[in-house]
């Protein structure tokens, strides 16, 4: 094996009493879409609305939610929304488009006479309008929840989704510092051989969670920045969540406290957004709102430390017309209280996402961990939706003043993400002109795997984050050989090869001296090298030549082996 250097709860009520517990590529357009909030309009002001108010909607591919039982059953639906205060989420089409679930996921591209003509159409029932998606073509609604009857095959309507929730990917049960200190999980990534090359200035960053407290150690944002039902003008945060986060990806390099692995983003680039309350709930709704206010202000990264088991067609609507608008978009894979896992959490499953699990301090899939809550330690969550690992833990700030760490019980795949939307923020500064899809790409492709897998696994994804090979440093080659130093003539024997520095892949070239008489053999090109009866009872040394992508070499130390009958 091949090593290198180196919450998810959330309760959704279904129909029926079924209870869950939760927890394209394309290059950038530069395009921005606006949000109209149309609660408080009254109806009769559509019929003043003129086409220049909605743009024209692209086409767009999104994931499609598994089946689920309001998919197909109006009866469920209607009941689901009746629980919910007659709250939805409705999608429009063009009458002659067909339904994404038809077409794979696909929504045809929709006129602003198609979209003004529904809206009408759904005003003209008296239905509520809370909300108007202009970057998608949907709207959040308020209705007598019997209307779902008259919708569900109109052919102005894509679909019709329920409210459901999210919740923070963290967990935990104020500590002052003096002079600033380095988190562990920076330099686990290498943040700060990065801040040579990229500190994030210019960059726009936008924390969707609990908010963000005017912190000292924070950039001090504008209110103008501040949105959402919880962060409000006054850029407050119930829980300190979203403080503790944004602290992990923006702190200050100021010489108090800590620093973030993105210390150079302006205070007019930083954002936050409210869309979890006190008890660590957050909305759907919410959370699509905040992702639409980010488009609305340009952002070039979105976190999101939060979760759910279910994924939701509105919330996947807006991730895709978000990624269609450059943003990168990171979110967390989700904690587990003992060591399972493998359920995909949304919206880290959503194809446009980066979805981060959590490691240890010595770099490894954080199946163990430090944190202990009420007595129940918690563990990094793992499956289909990790792309990539980060640091499980880290000491952050909370409060206006102060910080805590995982001694305090902070830790979760919450602060694994914003180590990797930090990284993002490095690389838009580097490489202004750059897509999100090479962001993502370079922060993937330089990842360090500890056991050199090309291919993405459920734990890690392609690896550690590591943001200075991300920004183009790497360290020299350094080879290490793992195995027994006696064996028996004819034994079956496996030698592996640890790598620290390079770019992977890397390539190997096994060589044997038989006596040790500096006469090298070359036998095996693998990442292990295994022996059977291939020894006679002579003692010989090993050692092995790696080189990476780069075409540079690193030769291990030699390792000696004595063989006995």
């Amino acid at each position: 094996m091949i090593k290198n250097y180196l919450s998810f709860f959330c309760f959704i009520i279904l129909v029926y009493c079924v209870a869950l517990v939760t927890g394209c590529n394309s290059d950038f357009l530069g395009s921005q879409h606006e949000k109209v909030d149309l609660q408080q309009v009254p109806s009769e002001v559509f019929g003043q609305i003129t086409i220049e108010d909605f743009p024209d909607i692209p086409r767009l591919q999104m994931d499609v939610p598994e089946e689920r039982p309001w998919d197909t059953d109006v009866t469920i639906l209607r009941d689901s929304i009746a629980a919910n205060d007659g709250r939805a989420m409705i999608g429009i089409k063009a009458p002659e488009s067909k339904r994404l679930r038809e077409t794979n996921g696909i929504r045809a591209a929709l006129s602003s006479q198609d979209f003004r003509s529904a809206l009408q159409m759904i005003d003209s029932l008296n239905i509520e309008i809370e909300s108007v998606y202009r970057s998608f073509g949907a709207v959040a609604v308020q209705m007598d929840p019997d209307y779902v009857f008259e919708l569900y095959d109109h052919p102005q309507v894509d679909y019709i989704e329920i409210p459901l929730n999210r919740k923070l990917q963290s967990s935990w049960i104020e500590t002052s510092a003096l002079s600033q200190v380095t988190p562990w999980g920076n330099d686990l990534v290498r943040a700060p051989i990065a801040w040579s090359e990229a500190t994030g200035n210019g960059v726009k960053v936008l924390v969707i969670d609990s908010g963000m407290n005017n912190h000292i150690d924070l950039p001090d944002r504008p209110t103008s920045n501040c949105g959402g039902t919880l962060g409000g003008g006054g850029c407050s945060d119930p829980t300190n969540h979203g403080t503790h986060v944004s602290g992990v990806l923006m702190a200050l390099d100021n010489e108090i406290g800590v620093v973030g692995v993105a210390p150079g983003i302006a205070d007019v680039n930083a954002y936050s957004y409210g869309a979890c309350d006190a008890q660590q709930i957050c909305s759907v709704q919410d959370v699509i709102d905040g992702i639409d206010f980010g488009v609305i202000n340009g952002v070039d990264v979105i976190n999101m430390s939060l979760g759910g088991v279910q994924s939701h067609t509105g919330e996947s609507n807006a991730v895709a017309a978000a990624w269609n608008t450059g943003i990168v978009m990171v979110a967390a894979a989700g904690n587990v209280p003992a060591i399972t896992g493998g359920t995909v959490l949304y919206p880290a499953g959503y194809n446009e996402v980066i979805g981060v699990s959590g490691v240890r301090d010595n770099g490894y899939f954080a199946n163990t961990s430090p944190c202990v809550v009420n007595g129940q330690t918690v563990f990094s969550n793992h499956g289909s939706h990790v792309s990539l690992s980060a640091p499980f833990w880290a000491l952050s700030t909370v409060g206006t003043t102060n910080y805590e760490d995982e001694t305090d019980g902070w830790c979760g795949t919450s602060f694994a993400t914003p180590h990797v939307s930090g990284a993002a923020a490095l690389l838009f500064d580097q490489n202004p002109s750059w897509s999100n899809s090479q962001v993502r790409h370079r922060l993937q492709n330089t990842a360090n795997h500890p056991f050199n897998s090309l291919e993405p696994d459920d734990e890690y994804g392609h690896g550690v984050l590591d943001a200075a090979a991300a920004v183009g440093f790497t360290l020299p080659i350094h080879p290490f050989i793992e195995g027994p130093n006696q064996i028996k003539v004819n034994e079956f024997v496996q030698f592996d090869t640890t790598v620290g520095g390079g770019a992977r892949p890397y390539s190997f070239q096994w060589q044997i001296d038989y006596n040790m008489t500096g006469n090298w053999q070359n036998i095996g090109g693998n990442a292990a090298f295994y022996g059977h009866q291939s020894f006679n009872d002579d003692d010989f040394a090993l050692r092995v030549i790696v080189t990476d992508t780069d075409n540079d070499s690193g030769t291990s130390t030699i390792h000696w082996v004595t063989v006995t009958w």
